[in-house]
Order: C-alpha cells, then sequence, then structure tokens
C-alpha cells in the first residue's frame, strides 16, 4: 500500500545578489603633485635631461604617472607633475611623500613644491 508522507518544505537562505562589476567605486583617492625643479649645473637642454630622464623613469617603473609640464626651453628649469591613485588618503599621501623624496636625493636637483592635492574619487562626480 502507498501512502502519502509528509511533506517538509525547507526554506533555503536566500543568496545575496552578486555586486555589479560596473559600479561606481566609492573608495579611493588620486593624488597630484606639481615640483619646480631647479638644475644648476645644466648648461644646455642635454644636461637637463639626463637627470629628469633618470628620475622620472625611476617613478614610471614604481607606477607614477610623470611628465615634465613647463620651461620645456630652458635649460636649468623644470616642472613635473607626478600622480598615482591608491585606496586611501593615507596611501597617497605617503606615495606622493616618496616620490619627493626620489627628486630631493638628488644632489643636481633643487626642488620645490609648487602644488599638492589628494582628492576622494568621489569628489570627481559623475
Amino acid at each position: 500500500m502507498i501512502t502519502d508522507a509528509p511533506s517538509t518544505v525547507v526554506q533555503l537562505p536566500l543568496r545575496a545578489a552578486a555586486p555589479d562589476p560596473f559600479a561606481i567605486v566609492s573608495a579611493g583617492f588620486a593624488g597630484l603633485m606639481v615640483l619646480d625643479l631647479h638644475l644648476p649645473q645644466a648648461q644646455s637642454l642635454k644636461d637637463k635631461r639626463g637627470p629628469l630622464r633618470s628620475v622620472m623613469q625611476r617613478l614610471r617603473n614604481a607606477g607614477f604617472s610623470v611628465s615634465e609640464v613647463d620651461h620645456h626651453d630652458k635649460w636649468q628649469r623644470a616642472q613635473v607633475a607626478v600622480s598615482i591613485v591608491g585606496r586611501g588618503s593615507g596611501d597617497v599621501e605617503d606615495l606622493l611623500d616618496s616620490a619627493l623624496r626620489v627628486f630631493e636625493q638628488r644632489p643636481d636637483l633643487d626642488v620645490s613644491v609648487r602644488q599638492r592635492t589628494v582628492l576622494s574619487l568621489e569628489e570627481y562626480g559623475d
């Protein structure tokens, strides 16, 4: 004889929806530092390019974006912009400090900071 067994319904927990991979991340910071450089020993543009190229390549290898942004035609002056992104503002500040030290360690460069900014990526908006 066949009898119907009592049925038991088991409620399984609902699985959370997968995060949207295209959603804007609310965390993250971008840092920008603009430096004025003086190269007192440079007697030509070639003398200027050597030390600049070396420092800029070292920073690029470490993940920074670096570009000479002004005074291209001056022998003893350069203005360089350095940028980096990171998870936290403290991380970005530390990275900018390390980039500044790379410039300051060169005895053939006199360095002054013209601008230094760290912004939350949320500040860029839609």
